[in-house]
């Protein structure tokens, strides 16, 4: 059973070198099996990507997203396996979106250059010819006439045996090649067209001009309330439009975006299509997800502040039975209970601190003297690194003595990165270095820490994403309160890591903050 396994992977790798399309096997608790590009262990479960839970409900699925392995858009399609009536897996073949466009303009290009080349052949044959040939010219001239109106049936019967007659013989010929990659051509734009149909995602293209040229059903459905095709020139007020014109103007090759409809929530993909004066356009209903975000802030605003009161009240009641009790075990349980009240309220106050930054708080623009302000926020650390018998150095630029920005924004970013670095390194050093570069400054935080599984870096800024809660590892909120405050200082975040060798973060912000 294994040996004929392994020989049909290796059938399905030479199909994937053949062809260029990725091939997946997924079992139907969601468990990728074999992937052509990608070692199965590493990839996530699959269970619920739209193309594969539509295969497993004994449909067809397709979809249309970016790639985590391959960092690419590419188009999913999935059909079930069955044995008897039952399904046992699903077969998933995906391809890059650029190289279907590529496809079909390629057909397209050889056929228009072929009848080009052709029609300009026959034209010179035919302009040196003796003029006593000007009567059947005339015949080749009306075949030509109606070839050049995509009749490729049209066929010159020859029956002199002169110079026309090989000519005639060519042309039927060539007609014939011709007609065989128009059918091929018109195969390929019905199979894309009945794709583009299918898929339940808006897709739409839009020419230099901002002229919508095509949408699919679902743009239609989603952003006219129509299925048929329409003029949409009323939309030219559109959020979309103005990206648009920004991909034309400013040469960009792609933006993507959020943005509302008709009570709708739409993340919308736009990108050029090489050199072609087009942009493809796909727009992603986000409606439930973000809802469900908006309702999970609402509720952790809510209770963290509700939470409050009651902490309080336990706090004081088992502060003063620590004060008046002398029963060593009583005196243990007060203590336990005010760590535990401790720690709830370090909770609470991140929480509160994330909920301001995701409800895009102004920024309260002050001038600090960098070093003073990174002193006081380094003691700390280097206290608590000293205990663990760590190494700690830090290094703070000195030719910028003050800098304006927003003071609290900078100390979550400091705080929260060097709480991590040493929290999480159990041996070695936390390095921590603040430079000038241009007219920004940059914040290094480095330790020698276990380092981070590349394919979990893309998620470590989520809320409430642990790597490995077995060890102690918070909550989950430090790293999206950084990235939220950096995000308010207009700056950027990069992470490198190594499993078992330690972790950098590098944020970049400006130096001067805009008031």
């Amino acid at each position: 059973m294994d040996k004929g396994r392994g020989e049909l992977f290796e059938n399905l790798i030479y199909l994937d070198s053949l062809t260029g399309n990725r091939i997946t096997i997924i079992d139907t608790s969601g468990v990728v099996i074999f992937d052509s590009k990608e070692n199965p262990e590493l990839m996530d479960n699959h269970r619920w990507r739209p193309e594969v839970a539509e295969a497993l409900r004994g449909k067809i699925g397709f979809s249309q997203r970016e790639s985590q392995t391959l960092k690419r858009r590419m188009f999913y399609c999935a059909t079930p396996v069955y044995k008897g009536d039952t399904i046992i897996g699903v077969f998933r073949v995906s391809e890059p979106e650029e190289r279907l466009l590529e496809a079909y303009n390629k057909i397209r290009a050889n056929y228009i250059l072929l009848i080009l080349a052709f029609s300009m052949a026959i034209f010179i044959i035919l302009t040196i010819l003796d003029l006593t040939y000007r009567k059947d010219i005339f015949q080749f001239l009306q075949a030509f006439k109606k070839l050049s109106e995509n009749d490729f049936s049209i066929r010159i019967l020859w029956k002199k045996d002169d110079l026309l007659k090989e000519l005639a013989e060519h042309f039927n010929s060539t007609t014939e090649k011709l007609m065989q990659s128009y059918k091929a051509l018109k195969e390929v734009e019905q199979k894309l067209k009945t794709i583009l149909e299918t898929i339940p995602i808006p897709i739409a293209l839009i020419d230099s001009e901002l002229n919508l040229v095509y949408s699919n059903t679902s743009f239609r459905e989603y952003f006219t309330g129509e299925k048929e095709q329409i003029d949409f020139s009323a939309f030219s007020s559109l959020e979309l439009f103005r990206y648009a014109r920004k991909i034309f103007k400013e040469d960009s090759s792609e933006v993507k975006y959020e943005t509302q409809w008709r009570g709708r929530y739409f993340q919308v993909f736009l990108k050029k299509l090489g050199k072609s004066p087009q942009i493809i356009l796909i727009a992603i209903d986000i409606t439930d997800t973000t809802e469900k975000e908006k309702l999970k802030k609402e509720l952790i605003t809510y209770v963290s502040h509700d939470l409050k009161t009651p902490l309080t009240i336990i706090k004081g009641y088992a502060e003063t039975i620590l004060e008046e009790s002398k029963d060593k075990n009583i005196s243990f349980y007060a203590e336990t209970i005010l760590k535990a009240v401790d720690e709830l309220s370090h909770l609470i106050t991140k929480l509160n601190t994330l909920s301001k930054l995701e409800n895009v708080e102004e920024l309260e623009i002050n001038e600090i003297n960098l070093e003073e302000f990174i002193e006081a926020l380094i003691t700390p650390f280097k206290h608590l690194a000293a205990k663990k018998q760590l190494g700690f150095s830090y290094s703070v630029v000195k030719d910028t003595e003050t800098v304006k920005t927003d003071p609290e924004k900078l100390k979550m970013i400091i705080v929260n990165l060097l709480d991590n670095a040493v929290k999480f390194t159990e041996i070695g050093r936390v390095e921590f270095k603040l430079e000038k570069v241009g007219e920004e400054l940059k914040i290094t935080v480095s330790d020698t820490g276990p380092g981070i599984p590349e394919n979990l870096i893309p998620k470590i800024f989520e809320r409430f994403f642990t790597i490995d809660k077995s060890r102690g590892a918070g909550y989950g909120l430090g790293l999206a309160i950084v990235k939220h405050a950096v995000q308010a200082l207009n700056g950027t975040i990069e992470v490198r890591s190594q499993v078992g060798l330690g972790t950098t973060f590098s944020v970049t912000i400006p130096k001067v903050n805009p008031l």
